[in-house]
């Protein structure tokens, strides 16, 4: 059994789907798996076409059996797209900084880095491979210490573990 609404709504022809609502198809009518047609809409153009006809013509179908969460009038859209609009401009306004930040960074670079940050990060290596050597020989002494303070049948099972 093939609805046209919901045929219409699958493929995400929302001029479609305008036109049948206009001609009166019901948004309310359930196909063979149970679903309306605006569950099955493809996309979010034909999802808010049937939420502006629902704000168009609220009384006309029980839009809450049709599953359609809630009207979009024109002040809403308005809304959403001056939200989507500041939110564009402060994404290109921070990929300008970053470009901006990034040049000056190579900039430093160029001119050279201070004698006094030069093998900064060898140093600090080398610091961190020494700090392991002392962390590792203070856990086996450590390890030691335990193994000593046990009987001699204890310490063979820890020899065999």
């Amino acid at each position: 059994m093939s609805l046209p609404l919901h045929e219409a709504a699958k493929t995400g022809n929302a001029e479609k789907v305008l036109e049948l609502l206009e001609q009166g198809s019901d948004p309310c009518v359930i196909d063979e798996r149970g679903r309306t047609a605006y569950r099955l809409t493809a996309g979010k153009e034909v999802r808010n076409t049937f939420r502006r006809f629902m704000a168009l013509n609220p009384d006309t179908w029980d839009w809450q059996a049709a599953k359609v969460p809630s009207p979009l009038t024109k002040e809403m859209e308005e809304s959403q797209n001056v939200k989507q609009a500041n939110k564009h401009a402060k994404r290109k306004a921070r990929a300008k900084e970053l470009i901006r930040i990034r040049k000056a960074t190579k900039k430093k670079a160029k001119e050279g880095v201070p004698s006094s940050h030069q093998g900064t990060r060898r140093i600090s290596s080398r610091v961190a491979g020494a700090l392991v050597l002392v962390f590792g020989s203070l856990v086996m002494i450590a390890f030691g210490q335990m193994v000593k303070g046990r009987n001699h049948k204890e310490r063979k099972m820890i020899k065999w573990r």
